[in-house]
């Protein structure tokens, strides 16, 4: 019989040699959003690891370009219940220089799977144009200009908001300058009938008083007339008294010669 030692040693022996027959056997599936990319568009990996691995673990992807380049990314976590993991990676840069065909490769616990797709790099303007980084500054550049651009349009919302509370203070100001307006509109209409009233009476008093100096000239004229008729006539009593003067002084002359 053998002792109780060298039968546990060997139980555990037989474990170790018969474990690896029993060991897990992972299947897993890998795939992106899209069958081509190009610019600087970002790929969504998805892909599951069956059976689920239960506890949290992280499996590895890789993406090779044309070249044979192979670019690591950061690792991502596997559900422990169903297996599903995913991740996003942007295109651009020193590594998408070409285009072609890039493979995806996801590796778990020595099972993998892969996928490819098609990229295609930005078009360089003619006449020169941006290299690839350069390209990827210009693109952060300008997504610092849509934040600022949000900003901006949130202090316009703003300016809006306060605005619109101005001008509702402003449109009964407006209102209450239209009404005296108005008053001071109908002020004026009463002045101007006013002044035409005394416009057309003087108009009547200047025609009147046209009208006594041309019969005052006309009394003027037959006064003058009447003054002409007057001397006229008192000249002629006089000649007619001179000659019945003369008449007179010349009958007592042959009188007197008649009587000496």
């Amino acid at each position: 019989m053998k002792p109780l030692p060298l039968i546990a040693a060997s139980a555990v022996i037989a474990l170790l040699l018969v474990a690896p027959a029993f060991a897990t056997t992972y299947t897993v599936t890998v795939s992106t959003n899209q069958s081509s990319y190009s610019g600087t568009e970002p790929v969504t990996v998805s892909g599951t690891v069956s059976p689920a691995p239960g506890a949290s673990q992280a499996i590895s992807l890789t993406v090779t370009n044309p070249g044979g380049q192979t670019y690591p990314i950061p690792p991502v976590s596997v559900d422990p219940t169903t297996g599903a993991f995913g991740a996003v990676f942007n295109t651009g840069g020193n590594f998408y220089t070409s285009g072609g065909q890039y493979t995806v490769t996801a590796n778990f616990q020595g099972a993998t799977a892969s996928t490819t797709f098609s990229y295609s790099p930005a078009t360089t303007p003619t006449g020169g144009g941006l290299t690839p980084q350069q390209y990827k500054d210009l693109t952060g550049n300008l997504t610092q200009i849509e934040a600022s651009l949000a900003t901006l349009q949130s202090e316009v919302a703003t300016l809006n908001k306060d605005l619109a509370g101005n001008m509702s203070t402003l449109s009964t100001a407006v209102s209450s300058l239209s009404s005296s307006i108005s008053s001071l509109s109908s002020s004026v209409t009463s002045l101007q009938t006013t002044a035409t009233s005394i416009s057309n009476a003087v108009s009547q008093l200047s025609s009147n008083l046209q009208t006594i100096s041309s019969q005052v000239s006309t009394a003027a004229t037959n006064a003058q007339n009447a003054a002409n008729s007057v001397g006229t006539t008192q000249t002629y009593v006089l000649v007619v008294a001179v000659l019945a003067a003369i008449t007179l002084v010349l009958e007592l002359a042959i009188l007197v010669r008649k009587l000496s």
